[in-house]
């Protein structure tokens, strides 16, 4: 007499559908990390979070910005990214308005950077990392994240920030 099977038969490709569902779910419906604060600015910088901006703007010859008034992706009571549509990851500048703590944890967190001097007052230039090439200025009431090409397009300005210290 052959003893009776208790589970049902089940197809071949079943557990493995089974796993990578029940994966799917877990990842999908877990905690995600929010990324970190250098990571935020550069995601704002680049358009990851455009879709949750109050404003989109175009303001010709590819020159673009979007402003976030409810719900900013940074710390700050306003931000707002002016940028080149055709080379948006080089040519940005972010501004935020009551940035609170933002410049003394982006310092912290990105601390190869070099004091420079600029129209405004003193700014800070990251010299390595994730922001290399990112002059952090003041601005009024705020302060001003912008890019060599920003600087080099729209804001010539601020280009002796970006000469190498002698």
């Amino acid at each position: 007499m052959k003893p009776q099977r208790f589970l049902p038969r089940l197809s071949a490709g079943f557990l493995p559908v089974t796993l990578l569902s029940a994966a799917l779910l877990t990842t999908a419906c877990g905690s995600k990390a929010e990324p970190d604060l250098t990571a935020r600015l550069l995601f704002t910088a680049t358009g990851t979070y455009d879709a949750r901006a109050d404003e989109k703007i175009r303001l010709g010859a590819g020159r673009r910005r979007a402003i976030w008034h409810r719900n900013p992706p940074l710390p700050g009571q306003t931000v707002t990214v002016e940028y080149n549509s055709e080379a948006r990851p080089a040519i940005w500048a972010v501004t935020v308005r009551a940035p609170g703590s933002l410049q003394a944890e982006l310092l912290k967190g990105n601390s190869v950077f070099r004091t420079v001097r600029t129209p405004q007052g003193p700014g800070r230039l990251f010299t390595s990392g994730r922001l290399r090439d990112v002059l952090l200025r003041p601005v009024p009431g705020g302060l001003q994240l912008l890019t060599r090409g920003y600087a080099t397009q729209y804001d010539n300005r601020q280009l002796p920030a970006f000469r190498p210290a002698d």
